[in-house]
């Protein structure tokens, strides 16, 4: 995947001259927080493993819940084969030991998937929920994709749990976080009142990916589930930004993903918002995009002291962000100016610089990097999601390769 610099000698010593979007403060392609993940379940393409507790701690009552539940859910997914336009789901069963009813490869259509979770039956007198058993399995599914080298689509482990082993803990921690490396856990508790289990559960499954079979949300909570795993950032795009929603109560991903950049030199006249062509750079629209870019992609740990932001002066003198499509966003409620700082000087661009506090608060600065001596800036790209194919290449892509005198500052 490459992330090719596009230096245009028309806009070199100018501020860029873009639409204006007339909005007062929020992300025009947002809900206020953040570009929302797609939700179009029929155009996902994602890799769902199941692994299903099928002991008698579960019992035939709940494998028949589930196989209702799991069919009504994937009626709105296009199952099947297909690397950009389906979804794939991989059966694994456990008591004792784990079996493997079906590989990614597998189930063709959703009649196939209907039948192969109708063929599901508990093991009478198996008491043993050997969760370890399935997670190494679906490791293995996983292993076998990466080896294969299948570019393939993004990964959900999906567990759906009524009881736990308690003499193989080690053993499930090690295997979710062999698995987390490469996808998302999602747990439903078919035993809440298995204090340990929920316990286990909690603790493995990525935060907030752990429901309830009882829960009258169940269905859309599994769904929501599936479509944020279908949403992602490669290594390459870098950190996929992530905040509370208070609309919907939890930890949400959004669609997009920032990367810090350093140049190491710049021509005289290089205007700092051209850093991340043919993309652009942070818009900090709001406080939990701030606290994310200050706090979660490693400005501090790195040692950065400013970076440029795409705050700056358009044609029309006023302060604008850019939007991912390169239109302009009003400067709307949201500020975080430095202290005493006056934002109608001269100074055409935008730097969030660190303070004595260790916060990045924002200083309006020359827009040549030469003179400023500022090297870094933070860029932003879109996620990958059901409806944003674009970076399906670079999925478990674990390098970065780019052009130009710059380089990827990864956490």
């Amino acid at each position: 995947m490459k992330l090719l610099l596009i230096l245009l000698s028309s806009i070199f010593g100018t501020t860029l001259a873009l639409p204006v979007k007339y909005f007062d403060s929020l992300d025009v392609l947002g809900n206020g927080l953040g570009v929302p993940c797609s939700t179009n379940s029929s155009a996902a393409w994602v890799d769902l493993v199941l692994i299903i507790d099928v002991s008698s701690n579960m019992g035939m009552a709940r494998i028949q819940q589930i196989q209702q539940k799991f069919q009504q859910i994937f009626s709105k997914y296009s199952i099947g084969q297909d690397k950009l336009h389906n979804t794939r789901v991989a059966l694994i069963t456990y008591a004792t030991s784990a079996t493997t009813l079906a590989d990614f490869s597998y189930f063709k259509n959703y009649n196939d998937l209907v039948n192969g979770l109708n063929s599901i039956m508990t093991i009478n007198g198996d008491r043993n929920s050997n969760l370890n058993t399935g997670l190494d399995s679906a490791y293995t599914l996983i292993q076998g994709q990466i080896a294969s080298n299948y570019q393939g689509k993004p990964i959900g482990v999906v567990l759906l749990a009524a009881g736990v082993n308690t003499a193989y803990l080690n053993d499930i921690s090690q295997a979710a976080t062999n698995i987390r490396q490469y996808g998302t856990i999602i747990s439903v508790n078919y035993n809440s009142a298995d204090i340990t289990l929920g316990n286990i559960l909690n603790g493995i499954s990525t935060s907030p990916m752990v429901f309830y079979s009882s829960s009258n949300t169940l269905s859309y909570d599994l769904d929501w589930a599936f479509m944020q795993t279908n949403c992602y950032c490669p290594r390459s795009y870098g950190m996929q930004f992530s905040a509370y929603d208070p609309q919907s109560n939890r930890v949400t991903r959004f669609a997009e993903c920032y990367i810090i950049l350093n140049w190491s030199s710049f021509p005289p006249n290089m205007n700092s918002l051209t850093m991340c062509s043919p993309n652009y750079q942070v818009s900090i629209t709001n406080q939990a995009k701030n606290d994310f870019v200050q706090n979660s992609i490693g400005l501090a740990q790195f040692g950065v002291d400013s970076v440029y932001i795409s705050l700056h002066r358009n044609n029309a003198q006023t302060w604008v962000w850019y939007d991912y499509d390169g239109s302009e966003i009003l400067l709307g409620n949201y500020t975080n100016w430095e202290p005493n700082v006056n934002p109608s000087t001269t100074d055409n661009c935008v730097v969030a610089e660190k303070s004595s506090s260790g916060t990045y608060p924002w200083k309006p600065v020359s827009c040549f990097p030469a003179q400023t001596g500022v090297t870094h800036t933070v860029c932003a790209k879109l996620a990958c999601d059901a409806n944003r194919k674009s970076c399906i290449s670079g999925i478990n892509d674990k390098s970065f390769k780019h052009d130009g005198n710059f380089t990827v500052i990864y956490k």
